[in-house]
């Protein structure tokens, strides 16, 4: 019977694992879908790159609806190959929200599905770890 309660203990955890990295991800997909359908489109230009927290994040600017230039770092860095991922003058995708500055961000796969992708892979992996693998025997009671 203890061998029965530890399956169901390693089972239990495994749901619970799987289940917050699940949650994980789909809070995040959820909040990114409703900011992309307030977000307006605009083609903007990496004019540099603010070197913080070991990545590099692009410094973007762009014309908003009004004309005026908006200039903005990316909230997400990154480090490839020990350099930025964007060069100064390459062109992007920029998604802004005129009542929200600070939530501009540049439109990128990554950006859009890094985050439920690695959340689903990560629960994959704890449901195969707990719940994939059996239980541990208990050791034999030792008779006089």
């Amino acid at each position: 019977m203890p061998q029965r309660r530890g399956v169901f203990a390693q089972i239990a955890v495994g749901l619970a694992v799987c289940l917050l990295f699940g949650s994980v991800g789909v809070t995040y997909y959820a909040k990114d879908h409703s900011f992309r359908s307030r977000a307006q489109r605009y083609g903007g230009k990496v004019v540099d790159n603010e070197y913080r927290d070991r990545t590099y994040h692009p410094v973007v600017e762009f014309f908003d609806a009004q004309g005026h230039t908006v200039r903005v770092t990316s909230r997400m860095g990154f480090d490839v190959g020990g350099g930025p991922l964007y060069a100064a003058g390459d062109p992007v995708t920029v998604l802004y929200d005129p009542k929200d500055p600070a939530s501009t961000r540049i439109e990128s796969i990554f950006d859009r599905w890094g985050v439920p992708v690695l959340c689903a892979l990560a629960a994959f992996l704890a449901l195969a770890f707990f719940v994939g693998r059996p239980a541990r025997p208990e050791p034999a009671a030792v008779s006089a």
